[in-house]
């Protein structure tokens, strides 16, 4: 056995491989891949805190970093939702399951944004400075105030006065 390593770069950083495979990739690398995309999509983590693109049927997950390959695992809520899906695939897709109402289809990351309107990703809101001090200005009166919801004025009264127990 030899002690050769392959270097791949992930992120700008060298990463050290026993072998050309996903598998040996660094557990926080290959959690961590998508947030890249944080600036332009909405991101979130998982569960076992994987990050996610969101969609509007689904979500966007890493499929291979060497390949440079995402999926979109879809769930929609009937078989019409994945039939439409189907018909509108591009070539580039490939569809690797498939359910009665769930669909995974793979997609190369260079065409991330030629699936926008496809998947229904969900978009960042991108918010201009101006437009934010307005909104902070109209939310002013109910920011930083207690909330006097469920709020329960309790008394208690003494039966008999503590003084005068006998």
């Amino acid at each position: 056995m030899s002690d050769k390593k392959v270097k791949i770069v992930v992120d700008g950083k060298p990463v050290f491989l026993r072998y050309l495979h996903d598998r040996e990739i660094p557990e926080g690398i290959w959690n961590n891949y998508l947030k890249k995309y944080n600036d332009n999509y909405k991101v979130r983590p998982d569960e076992i805190n994987i990050w996610q693109i969101q969609c509007k049927y689904g979500t966007i997950q890493l499929y291979s970093i060497l390949k440079k390959e995402l999926c979109f695992v879809g769930n929609y809520k009937s078989g019409k939702g994945v039939n439409i899906l189907k018909r509108k695939l591009p070539a580039f897709c490939t569809v690797t399951q498939e359910g009665d109402w769930d669909i995974v289809v793979k997609f190369p990351e260079s065409e991330i944004h030629n699936v926008i309107d496809l998947f229904y990703i969900r978009k960042k809101r991108k918010i201009s400075p101006e437009h934010l001090s307005k909104l902070l200005a109209a939310s002013e009166q109910y920011r930083f105030k207690p909330s006097t919801k469920n709020k329960l004025e309790t008394v208690v009264e003494l039966a008999t006065p503590i003084g005068n127990e006998k």
